[in-house]
């Protein structure tokens, strides 16, 4: 199987929403979570984007939201 890392800094704790969006804007996964304050990972692996292709990765919580562009090959 393989993974994708993302590595994040939060200020504050609360729920984390990460959102994996296809190309075309469909969301093909999505996960919530408690967070603490510091630093936090996420995963994205086969089963999460199974076709290659471009997605974008959207974390959003207490201390505000990222955007990253993941490709599978």
């Amino acid at each position: 199987v393989s993974q994708s890392r993302y590595r994040f800094m939060t200020p504050d704790e609360g729920v984390l929403t990460v959102n994996l969006y296809s190309a075309e804007g469909r969301l093909v996964w999505s996960q919530s979570r408690p967070q603490l304050a510091g630093y936090g990972e996420v995963q994205i692996t086969d089963r999460e984007a199974s076709l290659p292709g471009v997605y974008y990765l959207e974390m959003a919580g207490a201390g505000g939201r990222q955007q990253h562009r993941l490709v599978r090959m």
